[in-house]
């Protein structure tokens, strides 16, 4: 038992720049498949956001009986999230334990995520911090392609729709109060907003907000010099796009929606066997069937 455990957390390093890959034995294809993907997911990234070379940093791959790799930084990962970025101490964490089955192709999503925080900060500079949540996530999570049609159903029945301004919903289901159905909306509710200002500007969108922030320019100022028009119109145009009609037909044709109704129908099924078991059952007591 201690043998396997002590084998686990034997460090092992893979040199992937700018990343220095720090792993356990046991995730030694993971950890591979990861430093192949590395140079191409940086590239494309830097590119996308017109974002300085990353300083030498740390990717630390772990599963849940290897955290203690991390050190104190695991500390700061929340206990559903696969991947966390740490800018300010140029430390990234994967959990390659929280990753789908189709292991390649989800780790290299949750590298491409948490590289674009590391990314979007660089780019940024001293007005990293300016950056609200949901311009965090939604640009990170656009770039690294994520965004599941279940995630957005928790969007469209959230009170985020319905709301008189929905970006500051979605920064709030970012904080620590907030219910894990909250936070799946305010992921999805902040891919949609950025997947809607790319279409209604350009994919050079973020790149150009980023130059503004590290220019000095407060986000709203960096949004209005960036898009030509400001971050409140952008929003009440999005906010109309997943209200009515459209959001209730999104709800309506969902997965999940096709679930409900066909658990609901298998209990009523149920229900009406039941009950017409139970009338047989009455007959045979009140009368003798050989008279």
């Amino acid at each position: 038992m201690i043998l396997p455990l002590l084998l686990a957390l034997a460090a092992v390093s893979t040199e992937a720049p700018p990343y220095h890959v720090v792993h356990p034995a046991s995730l030694s294809r993971e950890a591979e498949q990861i430093a192949g993907s590395i140079p191409v997911v940086v590239e494309k990234l830097s590119r996308a956001l017109n974002a300085p070379v990353l300083p030498p940093s740390t990717l630390y791959l772990v599963s849940r009986d290897s955290t203690e790799l991390a050190g104190e930084a695991g500390d700061a990962m929340p206990e559903w999230a696969a991947g966390v970025a740490m800018p300010w101490s140029h430390t990234v964490i994967i959990r390659a334990d929280r990753v789908g089955s189709w292991r390649q192709r989800e780790l290299t999503g949750v590298l491409a995520h948490e590289t674009a925080h590391m990314l979007m900060a660089a780019a940024a500079g001293a007005g990293a911090d300016l950056m609200p949540p949901w311009f965090r996530e939604g640009v990170a999570s656009n770039l690294a392609r994520d965004g599941e049609w279940l995630d957005f159903f928790y969007l469209w029945v959230s009170p985020i729709p319905s709301s008189g301004r929905p970006l500051d919903d979605l920064s709030a289901g970012f904080s620590a109060g907030a219910s894990p159905v909250m936070t799946r909306a305010a992921y999805a509710g902040s891919y949609s907003f950025v997947r809607h200002a790319l279409d209604v500007h350009s994919a050079t969108l973020p790149g150009r907000v980023l130059e503004g922030l590290r220019a000095g320019l407060d986000f709203e100022a960096a949004w209005r010099a960036a898009a030509g028009m400001p971050l409140y119109e952008d929003e009440s145009a999005w906010s109309a796009s997943i209200r009515g009609r459209t959001r209730w037909a999104a709800i309506l044709t969902s997965s999940a929606t096709l679930w409900l109704i066909i658990t609901l129908l298998v209990l009523l099924a149920w229900l009406i066997k039941k009950r017409r078991g139970s009338r047989v059952m009455e007959g045979w007591t009140e009368e003798d069937p050989f008279e």
